[in-house]
């Protein structure tokens, strides 16, 4: 991988973002998904259409030379550099280091200006957040690449070959993607005591990619060596900081749940194999369907991962044909209803069906994954 990937599909909805309109657009995503990209994109669009050069202000507020240290600097430079915010399209990446920046953004947008905003730390759960923007506000979760993205990167080429050099890597935007500063980066803001115990919290969730989020099951894994109490704590900072995404669970037996399975984002730390397969389907899924991803469950035993709220779909990875494909079509059949099923394979299949269930082979599937589709906006005061 060269420099960053582009991805202009998530630029999509920006054409809404207008003066009057008074919505921000946020995107959240892990440290080097593209989202500065995206704002420096923006930025170029919008000299090359005509808008003056002082209303299009950007601004990196995580740069100490920025000068911008709380929301009153953040007000005077909108007031110097653009002479107020009525027609002025303000660009910031990594608004989180200005203390109460959402106040004066919410003033900025009420009078005529536009936002388009970039956080590495999905923070939108607190309530005093969500109350300082309102319903002002749209978010974009942007994940790692898809196999579509990753061979228009590549220039296209033969499909085998493009997946397995996919499989290998991170899936980021950005070269040279370091996880390690990352967590280093959580550590230092959140005051984590013992960061070793972070990271290995990590690679515990990894090596059991799409495990139950059970701070009890996971400190057995990790050992014992940690409290269960402070494992849910750090568990949340993974998931706030995206490298870590909880998919809620869906009983497709009447059941009633307020569990989640837990996913990872670099899929490189994964098991090679079975599982890190998965994970990609995953996020395919989580690309596709606009971050609406559930695990679907029989008795509380995953068997399905499911797209969709009032018209659902199943998705079922599995390794290799025939017989795994038949016992994977029999536990979907279980599923009584008639909302679409799909099995994907690893490998080529004799049919394009099996007890009346699709059966589709995986870089087949991913290679057709609608090119500019990206994930979907939903209102941050609706997001759990």
């Amino acid at each position: 991988m060269n420099g960053y990937a582009e991805r202009p599909h998530y630029a999509k909805w920006e054409k809404y973002l207008k003066p009057g309109f008074e919505i921000m657009l946020i995107f959240f995503g892990v440290r080097g998904s593209g989202k500065t990209w995206l704002l420096r994109r923006k930025e170029r669009e919008l000299l090359e259409s005509g808008v003056p050069r002082e209303k299009v202000v950007y601004l990196d507020l995580e740069d100490p030379e920025c000068g911008i240290r709380d929301e009153m600097d953040f007000y005077n430079r909108i007031e110097e550099d653009a002479g107020g915010p009525e027609g002025t399209y303000i660009l910031l990446d990594e608004p989180g280091c200005v203390k109460d920046w959402e106040r004066t953004a919410r003033w900025f947008i009420e009078n005529g200006a536009v936002i388009i905003a970039a956080k590495s730390l999905f923070d939108n759960i607190d309530s005093e957040y969500r109350t300082r923007i309102g319903a002002l506000h749209w978010r974009q979760v942007i994940g790692p690449l898809t196999l579509s993205e990753f061979s228009d990167m590549r220039g296209g080429g033969d499909p085998e070959t493009l997946l397995e050099e996919y499989y290998r890597c991170p899936g980021m935007a950005q070269d040279g993607w370091d996880q390690d500063n990352i967590l280093g980066d959580i550590a230092g803001r959140r005051r984590v005591r013992r960061p070793e115990m972070l990271r290995k919290l990590l690679e515990t969730i990894a090596a059991n990619d799409g495990c139950l989020e059970d701070p009890e099951e996971l400190t057995e894994a990790m050992g014992g060596s940690i409290d269960p109490r402070t494992v849910e704590r750090y568990i949340g900072l993974l998931r706030e900081s995206m490298l870590v995404y909880r998919a809620e669970e869906r009983t497709l037996d009447d059941r009633w749940s307020r569990r989640g399975f837990l996913y990872v984002t670099d899929r490189t730390m994964v098991p090679e194999g079975d599982a890190r397969m998965r994970n990609i389907l995953f996020w395919e899924l989580m690309n596709r369907s606009g971050c609406r991803v559930q695990v679907g469950t029989v008795e509380g035993v995953p068997v399905a991962l499911v797209t969709g709220w009032d018209r659902p779909e199943y998705w079922r990875y599995v390794a290799f044909p025939y017989a795994e494909e038949w016992r994977s079509a029999e536990e979907l059949l279980s599923i009584r209803d008639n909302y679409p099923k799909t099995i994907l394979t690893r490998t080529d299949c004799l049919g394009d069906d099996c007890m009346g269930i699709r059966v589709v082979k995986l870089v087949d599937w991913l290679l057709d994954s609608g090119r500019g589709q990206g994930t979907c906006i939903s209102n941050l005061a609706e997001a759990v």
